[in-house]
């Protein structure tokens, strides 16, 4: 309110000056001809100076400062009242003096010509600023990009520039104009959801579902996707000589995590090729002079080489290993299908080939919480099945899996030829429960739990059950 007082206050002079020349006009004798025409020429000049007053009152302190948050340039509202005040002067000078103000009119013309001309660039930032402003297509604290530029932070929109803060830490200057003819990407601001992707090319030889079974997986393991309100997928894009060049697309609600948020789904996508055995092709040329390699496991033929690549079976030999995988079955499971339930006897263990599961744990008011993810690689069943407890936790298949169980029946021919295996799986089963304590919270509870201790312990369990 202080604020539009102070404004209508400036219109009280001009205003009086305008009514005083107009009471001198209306009271003037006509014989004083000459001292009447300086009186109407001083009544368009008050005019054209209350106008000046009344522009910046309601239209550059009120209409634009309101909706823009602030003052407009000082350039534009001199321009404009210059204009009005050679308007006025022009008026007078052809109406009271009698002056031609056509040669005038055409040179001025002229030279507001030359001059916009010359200030043509800085002319159009401005206006293009004064149209950002009021449209506000972007604000303060949004990613935004050109078309082919580097992205940045809005940390000042003016009339002329907008300036943004890269990821660099580096202030971008861009012309308004630009920006307003160019145009540019808007990220938005932070909890604004918009999506990305990357893509990944695989061999052509693989099988569709196989793929996207396992990319999909990958980017569904990684937490700041899953948690997001819209679900990721994938996509082919193209074919290429390498091979079929795949889309994984996903949601980001914040651009400046974004880096972080990729790079988590490209690791995420290089796991979980590497644990389903498939290689990614590149331009080279492969000269052998022996048979070449496998690039691509079979869940069938080479089952005994991706058991070797989970946790609990890397240090065994590969006679055993191979025993092992002789006696796997494959299970392919659906999306929200139970795997194993808390409290059942457990006489199998499994390895996951691919797919994301949960392990869940509900508590004794009946509320359900995920305490572990188990992605490709991963395995779960193993405490049930060597040390004969009962199943520590719900597990259920996020996602479509294919898993290789391992029964009972399976592996106690396996520990009755080779007793030394035994230990060795005590061992690996000794540092995973440690691990699992560690992440579970309950560090402080087994702070003094030695795990050479814990493999003894396990250890006996085995032998017993067993009967080694």
């Amino acid at each position: 309110m202080k604020t539009e007082d102070r404004g209508f206050r400036r219109l009280v002079v001009p205003g009086l000056a305008c009514a005083l020349v107009l009471i001198v006009i209306r009271l003037m004798p006509d014989d004083l001809r000459s001292v009447a025409i300086l009186a109407r020429s001083a009544g368009w000049i008050c005019g054209a100076w209350l106008v000046v007053r009344l522009l910046d009152v309601l239209l550059w302190q009120g209409l634009l400062k309101r909706r823009t948050g602030h003052a407009p340039p000082r350039l534009l509202s001199d321009l404009l009242a210059a204009a009005v005040l050679a308007s006025a002067l022009l008026m007078a000078a052809a109406r009271e003096w009698q002056v031609p103000v056509a040669g005038i009119i055409t040179t001025s013309g002229v030279l507001v010509a030359v001059i916009g001309f010359a200030l043509r660039d800085m002319l159009a930032s401005l206006f293009a600023g004064i149209a950002l402003n009021l449209e506000r297509p972007y604000a303060i604290g949004d990613w935004i990009a050109e078309a082919d530029g580097e992205a940045g932070r809005v940390v000042e929109v003016g009339w002329l520039t907008t300036r943004l803060r890269t990821k660099g830490a580096v202030t971008l200057v861009i012309p308004n104009a630009r920006l307003a003819t160019g145009g540019f990407r808007n990220y938005g601001h932070r909890g604004e959801l918009f999506r990305d992707e990357i893509e990944v090319t695989l061999d052509h030889a693989l099988a569709p579902g196989k793929a996207d079974r396992v990319l999909l997986a990958a980017v569904r393991a990684v937490v700041d996707v899953e948690r997001m309100q819209r679900a990721p997928d994938v996509r082919i894009a193209t074919f290429d000589e390498r091979g079929v060049v795949w889309l994984v697309r996903f949601w980001v609600d914040d651009y400046d995590r974004l880096v972080d948020v990729r790079y988590a789904v490209q690791r995420s996508v290089l796991q979980h090729l590497h644990q389903a055995g498939i290689g990614l092709p590149y331009g080279k040329l492969d000269l052998y002079h022996a048979p070449m390699p496998d690039r691509s496991l079979d869940y069938v033929v080479d089952r005994d080489r991706v058991l070797q690549r989970s946790e609990l079976f890397r240090d065994l030999d590969g006679a055993e290993v191979k025993a092992l995988a002789a006696g796997a079955m494959e299970r392919r499971v659906a999306g929200g299908e139970i795997i194993v339930r808390r409290g059942e006897a457990g006489r199998s263990l499994f390895v996951v080939l691919e797919g994301v599961l949960v392990a869940l744990f509900t508590d004794g008011e009946g509320r359900e919480s995920v305490v572990n993810r188990i992605t490709a690689g991963g395995i779960f069943g193993e405490f049930a099945l060597l040390t004969g407890e009962p199943r520590s936790a719900t597990v259920r298949a996020e996602s479509e899996c294919v898993l290789l169980e391992i029964d009972e029946e399976v592996l106690a021919p396996v520990l009755r030829r080779s007793p030394q295996l035994a230990a060795q799986l005590s061992r690996t089963l000794a540092r995973r429960k440690a691990v699992l304590d560690n992440a579970l919270g309950e560090a402080g509870a087994r702070a003094g739990t030695d795990v050479r201790a814990t493999e003894d312990r396990l250890l006996t369990r085995i032998r017993s059950l067993f009967g080694l």
